[in-house]
This record gives C-alpha cells, structure tokens and sequence, in this order.
C-alpha cells in the first residue's frame, strides 16, 4: 500500500517529461527545424480539353517561390519524362510564411528566365525570354509553354508532416500578343536597344 503514491508520482514525473519534451520539439519546428516544417508542391496539368492529368506532355517544369514582398525566395526545376494521371511532386523547406509558388513549363533552349538572386529579385522584374532570335526575328515555330501559380499562399509549421499544395498547369501559347515600348516613328524596329519588347499570352487549352 506504500508504494503505491510513489509510483503515481513517477508516472506523473513521465509524463511530465513527455510534454517537456513535445514542447520543445514543437517550438524547434516552428523556429529552425525546416525539414519537419516541409511543403510539397504537386504539379499537375488538368487544364485541358480532356480534364485529365496529361503531365508527360511538359518537357521540364520550374517552381519559383516568391515571399510575402514578392522577392525571390527558392526555385527548382525538375526534367521530365513524366506520367500522366500521376502528377510530380517537388518538396521545399520554408520559414512559415506568406508565398506565391509561380510555375512554368518547357522553359530551356526557346524560352528563358532571367537568372534570379535570392533575397532581391522581385517578382515584378520576372521577364519571359525568346531565344534562337536571327536578326531579333523569330523564324521558327515555337514549342508548348505551361503556366500555373497559387498566390498568397500561408504555411504554418506543420508536425512531422508536410503541407501540398496542388498547382494545375494550363497551355499559354496559342494567342501570342508582342508589345513594343518606347518605340517611336521611324527607328529601326530591329534594334531592340532603342525600346522594351514583352509578350502576352492569352490562357488557352
């Protein structure tokens, strides 16, 4: 009968260790501990005709990841083939956060990024680049691009898990729109140091 109130206590004391524990355990992930407060960004292509996943029709995929003020914060590009109905997952460690997650498919050899700094390119500045111009004249027809994005998108440090966020691509280049800036009467339309030149495109499937 006496030693009963003394193993209560050690239970007690067990216990008592236990939430210590998960105490700190909880408040390392929300301060250091990027890996347990991981996020997952599955890329899909469903945007299509048949509103099924044909993701094996993109070549190449880049994630960019932007903050809160819209400055660059991590990017990863994955190289396909890849399955359809499937989807792709990539997986990135972030601070917890307000983000935008910008995707952009079949980017390389005809279109091109501008190389990103962390912690100061602003997503603002991102431009969209032709390359294999002759003469500043595109001669060839171009490949299929794909676009997706999720904005303003919280994470919160999650426990050993970690949060998905589904992006769905879609087609952009069927209606291609060039705007040339600053371009006045009678300059060379061919030299592009004298004006700005940006493409629009119109989401179709």
């Amino acid at each position: 009968m006496r030693k009963y109130p003394e193993i209560k206590d050690k239970a007690g004391r067990i216990f008592l260790c236990m939430a210590v524990c998960l105490c700190f355990a909880m408040q390392s992930c929300m301060k250091d501990s990027l890996a347990e407060c991981g996020v997952s960004i599955r890329i899909i292509y469903t945007l299509n005709p048949s509103h099924t996943d044909r993701l094996a029709e993109v070549g190449n995929f880049t994630v960019y990841i932007f903050d809160a003020n819209g400055v660059f914060y991590d990017s990863r590009t994955v190289q396909g083939p890849f399955q359809d109905g499937r989807g792709y997952t990539v997986s990135f460690a972030l601070h917890p956060g307000t983000y935008d997650f910008i995707v952009w498919g079949n980017l390389g050899e005809d279109y091109q990024m501008p190389t990103f700094v962390k912690g100061q390119t602003k997503e603002s500045d991102a431009s969209l680049l032709l390359s294999h111009l002759e003469n500043n004249i595109l001669r060839d027809s171009l490949p299929d691009l794909y676009y997706g994005a999720l904005v303003k998108q919280v994470v919160k440090p999650a426990l050993q898990q970690n949060q998905v966020y589904t992006v769905d691509m879609i087609k952009d280049t069927k209606d291609v729109t060039v705007i040339a800036k600053g371009l006045r009467e009678g300059e060379d339309p061919l030299n592009t140091n004298l004006f700005s030149c940006y493409i629009a495109s119109r989401n179709t499937d």
